[in-house]
């Protein structure tokens, strides 16, 4: 169940980020993100957040993460239909090893729920403070590989924030008055809001400034290794005993296979 939910989302991430491509070619500045076609990427966001969200019940975040990240290599083929530019051989063959890697990476996952450690909180909200100011910092330049990764760090809080919250509410009545105040309660919901904020907009403008495909890649490569790294560390997430090597060497190859589609032609 959670994987089906993570490739579900996938597609839908896909289809949203080649909308917002075609908006920040049609648009600058702030009015991108008011763009019709951006909207409807968002609504497309919003959708696939709230799918990945069953597969985060069950999955650890490095799991789901990556396999959301397959959704660059649709983004790529979107893109380049639009741009009529065919893609090149390596292009076609990191895709095609992304997708086994992805299974088997997915396969080595232990199920549960994470381990939210006291202090959590504080450590999520020290990063979203520091991600809001680098996107102060770097919006108005044209420096679109950092607008790029500090979209990345806003979207790996927004995906940590939600796995903890997750873990919190030991899968509740979502639509109960009672879930429904201690989410509005919660400070990590707050810190999950301005995180989306953050790397909504700063994607936009590193789409706009730069390639959208590079933007996606630099995006996504920065959403599957931080909260990884966090989730391990700090979320108690894990593989099946003995298989460790196993994932990291998949890892690897996602990553790999991300990095050769970035330099897609797709991206003149």
């Amino acid at each position: 169940m959670g994987t089906a939910a993570a490739i579900l989302a996938a597609v839908l991430y896909g289809l949203a980020s080649t909308c917002q491509a075609w908006a920040a070619n049609r648009a600058q500045g702030p009015a991108v993100v008011m763009h019709p076609a951006y909207l409807t990427g968002v609504v497309l966001d919003t959708a696939a957040w709230g799918v990945s969200l069953v597969a985060l019940e069950s999955l650890p975040l490095f799991v789901v993460q990556s396999l959301l990240a397959s959704s660059l290599a649709l983004t790529a083929l979107l893109v380049s239909l639009l741009l009529k530019v065919r893609l090149r051989r390596r292009d076609i063959g990191a895709i095609v090893v992304l997708v086994p890697a992805l299974g088997l990476l997915a396969s080595l996952a232990t199920e549960g729920a994470a381990t939210v450690h006291a202090g959590f909180t504080a450590l999520l909200w020290g990063g979203t403070a520091l991600t809001a100011l680098l996107g102060l910092v770097l919006y108005r330049t044209r420096c679109s590989w950092g607008q790029a990764a500090i979209g990345g760090l806003g979207f790996s809080g927004v995906a940590l924030g939600a796995r903890a919250l997750e873990s919190q509410g030991g899968g509740g009545d979502l639509v109960s008055w009672d879930t429904l105040t201690w989410v509005v309660g919660n400070p990590l919901t707050w810190a999950v809001v301005v995180m989306g904020l953050v790397a909504v907009l700063l994607y936009a403008r590193a789409m706009e400034t730069g390639s959208a495909v590079a933007a996606t890649a630099i995006l996504w490569g920065t959403e599957v290794v931080v909260p990884a790294g966090v989730g391990v560390a700090v979320l108690g997430d894990t593989v099946r005993a003995g298989t460790g090597w196993e994932a990291a060497a998949c890892l690897v190859l996602c990553l790999a296979a991300l990095g050769v589609v970035a330099t897609s032609p797709a991206q003149a």
